[in-house]
């Protein structure tokens, strides 16, 4: 039996490896030794035992097993193993599930096949198991295609030098036709690959040197020398045309952000080595995120197991996962941050503007949480729950949307007699609305079914000094006329539905202060007309005694109450949730 050390890695060919402790070879050992004979066979490759010299339960318990390498290489061999490599176990536990695939498994091994026993677990803290090892065995491209793989970013090409990145485009592309077939892959292709002749600096810099160079690189292929050229950006609206030509990056494969089922099963995947608690709903959470990558899901779940550890949780609850997602979008609470009882005020009737015009509006998504409570830039937010993905959007929808952004304002005006700094991200919001629906989407009757101005607006400065905008001044002005009329009538509909349900906006202002923050329910028992009862929340101030709401009908006397001091660097404007995707660019509108 050969025995592999750190010196020989990483691998010259592919192997078939099984991975184990091999504590004591008994017949479940045997028969995963068996199996991994049996696929080497088939496949005509090595086959690799990956184990430890000494037990792992040994080191840790003093537990008696077979220890001595040399017995256990002797027990293996026998069993049909050909090469054996004794890892560090001391380095090894330290290594999550991805590293420990990604760095060992793939970059030493070259694994073509793994094959493992019954409840197999491997990574730090054992969180791995069977099914995340396929997982991350599958982003492994190379290992699919079973070729070569060449992976470079594309600032990687840049350099202060001059010729540097044209230099360092030959000799990627020359590795990868002696190794043939092969595959390159660029990240970050927007770095090198963006429109030629856009800047003010003239076109012979170092950036537009390396991008000829690879397009010259890329249309020197013949069909038969098999090497597969695969790039990723975020940015393909900044990349040459010549680059995505019919030859070159000829298919684009647009990755959205996931679905509500999607979500769901992302969050399934992180949430297995973490102790949840009866009452978390996965599906509940995805429904709250809207528009989360894999990347924020991932963190939602780390940021809550923090939160649970500080509040020497054992468990993490549906509380402290929702309190994890609104740190994520907006921040950490601000509660040392010393607010004035006028601007409390302010920010109470600001958000319950928010909170019930949306109740009222018919396809606006259901008020989840509102807060009076500082995060991030913001002064308090309305945070909905989206009871589906859209994937369209109609005119009433956007209508509705601009209407649900003005309530904060409107509110201000109506209550306080007074408006404040803190609408400013809502009125951004409701004029961007606007402004799409006439020029993007030809919602408006007077100027008609008519795209204004281009995708690709002020990209880029050198771009913008030699185009126009696309029309007239004379369409401007009637554009800027019909997104004051949209404006106007939204405005109008706010201040109709608030001044209807005066009453319920001053008891929600009303619970606001006294409590600081409303979930779902409390917000429809406060709507219904209803008393809150005392809560239990460990992050609820310290006085237990606080007064209930007051009723419907006592509410109207904080009508007559002073109005709010103009407050100083007031930021009140609420942390909504995303708005819905485009159905052309799968883009948030933001």
């Amino acid at each position: 039996m050969k025995i592999i050390t750190d010196k020989d890695l990483p691998l010259s060919g592919r192997t078939v490896l099984t991975i184990g402790a091999f504590d004591g070879v008994h017949i479940g050992h045997a028969c995963l030794l068996r199996s991994m004979c049996a696929v080497s066979g088939e496949k005509q490759l090595p086959n690799v035992v990956w184990t430890f010299a000494e037990s792992p339960k040994a080191l840790q318990n003093g537990a008696k097993y077979i220890t001595g390498s040399l017995e256990k290489m002797d027990a293996l061999e026998k069993l049909g193993a050909e090469q054996i490599y004794f890892a560090d176990f001391e380095r090894c536990r330290s290594l999550t599930p991805s590293e420990f695939v990604e760095k060992a498994l793939i970059g030493d091994f070259h694994v073509d096949t793994v094959v493992c026993g019954f409840d197999f677990r491997f990574g730090a803290q054992r969180a791995g198991d069977a099914e995340m090892l396929k997982t991350l065995l599958a982003r492994a491209v190379a290992g699919e295609a079973k070729v070569p793989f060449f992976t470079i970013s594309g600032s990687d090409f840049m350099e202060m030098f001059v010729g540097v990145g044209a230099s360092r485009v030959r000799d990627l592309f020359d590795q990868a036709r002696r190794a043939a077939p092969a595959i390159i892959f660029i990240d970050e292709i927007d770095a090198v690959g963006r429109q030629r002749g856009t800047g003010l600096g003239g076109s012979h810099d170092e950036r537009e040197q390396t991008l000829n160079q690879l397009l010259v690189e890329m249309d020197g292929f013949s069909q038969n020398q098999g090497i597969i050229v695969l790039a990723a950006t975020n940015r393909a609206d900044v990349l040459d045309p010549a680059l995505l030509r019919p030859g070159r990056f000829d298919r684009r494969i647009t990755v959205n952000y996931p679905d509500v089922v999607g979500r769901e099963a992302v969050l399934r995947i992180h949430a297995k080595n973490k102790p949840l608690a009866d009452d978390v709903d996965l599906r509940r959470i995805a429904q709250q995120t809207p528009y989360f990558t894999g990347a924020d899901l991932m963190n939602v779940l780390n940021e809550a197991a923090l939160l649970s550890a500080r509040r020497g949780q054992s468990e993490i609850s549906m509380a402290t996962v929702e309190e994890a997602i609104t740190r994520v979008m907006a921040g950490p609470e601000k509660k040392s941050r010393r607010i004035t009882d006028a601007d409390r005020r302010l920010v109470a009737y600001h958000e319950g503007g928010h909170a019930i015009v949306a109740y009222y509006i018919p396809e606006c998504d259901k008020v989840h949480e509102i807060t009076t409570i500082p995060r991030g830039q913001a002064g308090g937010y309305t945070m909905y729950l989206p009871e589906k993905d859209r994937s369209y959007v109609t005119k009433g929808e956007m209508f509705e949307d601009i209407v649900s952004s003005l309530g904060g304002r409107v509110a201000e005006q109506l209550i306080l007699d007074d408006i404040s700094t803190g609408a400013s991200n809502d009125l951004q919001q409701a004029t961007n609305i606007a402004r799409q629906m006439i020029t993007k989407y030809g919602f408006s009757e007077r100027l008609g079914p008519v795209v204004y101005g281009t995708s690709q607006e002020e990209t880029f400065l050198g771009r913008d000094l030699g185009q126009g905008k696309g029309y007239s001044e004379t369409t401007a002005a009637e554009i800027d006329s019909e997104m004051r009329d949209i404006i106007d009538e939204a405005y109008e509909t706010c201040r109709r539905t608030l001044t209807e349900h005066i009453d319920q906006l001053h008891a929600l202002a009303q619970a606001l202060m006294e409590r600081e923050k409303l979930n779902e329910k409390e917000f429809n028992a406060v709507m219904a007309g209803e008393t809150l009862p005392s809560r239990e929340d460990p992050d609820a101030k310290p006085s237990e005694d606080q007064p209930a709401v007051q009723p419907v009908e006592q509410a109207e006397t904080a009508e007559a109450a002073e109005p709010a001091e103009p407050a100083e660097a007031v930021d009140a404007a609420p942390q909504e949730a995303p708005a819905p995707e485009t159905p052309d660019e799968g883009e948030a509108n933001q």
